[in-house]
């Protein structure tokens, strides 16, 4: 690397200390790598019994996030979610084949995440839980949560819609804070 590309990066660095980017509370607490504790947040904030609350605000929020997707602009059973008076949420929802990290369901519709922030999809781990879900007898929704939204590196089923904590997790929360209660 050229003594031009440190000073380019330094620049950048600077440039984002100064207008407050660089800040990081998970790196100050030592979380920024711990998957469990990130998708344990990530439940709680999509919980209507949830510590903050607030009922079905951040669910609702989060919903809309989905229908922002093209496959899903349409999905009546998300736009409706939160109608529900019955919605579950539950961290590692226990299956024949594992556990799937976030399971939220409502008496039509079922929204499983399985995330990845420090490791890949297993061999079979996505079908598996596709198969799991299809024997739940509603319609769901398979998501997987990655740090970029990269693909899984096994295979997985057509209808996997795939969610990024850069760019979708972050603007959930940001909202999640903006809103005044």
């Amino acid at each position: 690397i050229s003594d031009e590309d440190i000073k380019t990066i330094e620049d950048i660095k600077n440039q984002n200390i100064n207008e407050g980017k660089m800040f990081n509370p998970f790196l100050d607490m030592n979380l920024v790598r711990n998957e469990v504790r990130h998708l344990s947040f990530l439940t709680n904030l999509l919980n209507p019994n949830g510590t903050h609350h607030q009922g079905t605000l951040f669910l609702n929020l989060f919903m809309n996030r989905i229908l922002n997707y093209e496959d899903q602009q349409n999905n009546e059973n998300i736009q409706k979610f939160c109608d529900s008076e019955n919605i579950y949420v539950q961290t590692e929802k226990t299956t024949p084949n594992g556990r799937i990290d976030i399971w939220i369901e409502n008496n039509d519709y079922i929204v499983a995440i399985e995330g990845k922030t420090e490791t890949v999809d297993s061999k079979g781990q996505l079908k598996k839980y596709d198969d799991f879900l299809k024997k739940q007898n509603k319609p769901y929704l398979l998501i997987y949560l990655t740090m970029s939204g990269e693909e899984p590196t096994n295979e997985h089923p057509d209808n996997l819609q795939l969610m990024d904590f850069n760019d979708d997790i972050r603007t959930f929360v940001k909202e999640a804070m903006d809103i005044e209660t």
